[in-house]
């Protein structure tokens, strides 16, 4: 299980004022699959500026793994017309994953954001027109709080072209919650029995720390989704973490050690 949860890892660093290359770099050698699990990562995430030194880690050695990157980022107010021209020169760079924070201070304010579907359909467009790439949406449900608005930020993106929903930015005091999660899968779940062809993924983001902590979102997955096995893949569902790897790594180590796990 615990090598299940490294391949659905987007291994994280969002940090303006530590980051650099080499943090980058290293970020990269943790994540592949010369880790004690030996399991490969998903994807790293980190800030735009740094996605060529990823992609080139990632190319020295000889790694599979995917470069996201984060738009709007943490405030979730940028202007639509900025955040599409910061979008294009994340993927010119060679990003192949966007995760954008939706204006969610929209919808504590009036229970709805015309601004966040233009930004997800102006986000996806650009995307579309770039020719690869995937995107996540993040509704920043720990400041939403609402069960309400959680659903109805899921479904405006969804709508709008998300092929991932995500919690969190991980930069508020409440990040990911079950909670939270289970209302995302119910869309996810409902988008589905309606019809939709593409099954959109979920990316749990925020307060993710130990093997119990993800277990708990994998076992949901298999609750509320009838075809969770499939679901249960980095195509559709991503932990987006920075503490999680390092913390599996060191119970696996201890385990090996004989220290009770």
């Amino acid at each position: 299980m615990k090598r299940k949860m490294v391949s659905l890892m987007d291994l994280t660093t969002l940090d303006k004022e530590g980051d650099t290359e080499d943090k980058v770099k290293q970020l990269v050698e943790k994540g592949s699959i010369a880790n004690a699990l030996q399991t490969e990562v998903a994807a790293v995430c980190v800030y735009p500026e740094f996605v060529p030194a990823a992609k080139k880690q990632i190319a020295a050695l000889g790694c599979q793994m995917r470069v996201a990157t984060v738009v709007n980022f943490p405030s979730g107010d940028g202007e639509v017309e900025q955040i599409k021209l910061d979008t294009k020169g994340a993927l010119d760079a060679g990003a192949d994953e966007i995760d954008l924070v939706i204006c969610y201070k929209d919808y504590l304010q009036s229970a709805k954001s015309s601004r966040s579907c233009q930004l997800v359909h102006g986000v996806k467009e650009v995307i579309q027109q770039h020719g690869r790439g995937c995107l996540k949406v993040i509704l920043e449900t720990g400041e939403l709080k609402s069960s309400d608005l959680i659903q109805k930020s899921a479904e405006d993106a969804l709508q709008h072209g998300a092929d991932f929903l995500k919690t969190s930015t991980g930069k508020t005091p409440a990040g990911a919650s079950l909670e939270a999660a289970r209302v995302m899968l119910q869309v996810i779940k409902a988008a589905g029995e309606a019809g939709s062809t593409k099954v959109c993924g979920l990316k749990i983001s925020g307060g993710v720390r130990t093997f119990e902590d993800a277990l708990g979102y994998i076992r949901l997955v298999e609750e509320v989704l009838p075809d969770s096995a499939d679901f249960l893949r980095p195509e559709t569902f991503r932990f987006g973490v920075s503490g999680l790897l390092a913390n599996l790594l060191r119970e696996d180590a201890k385990v090996e050690s004989g220290s009770a796990y």
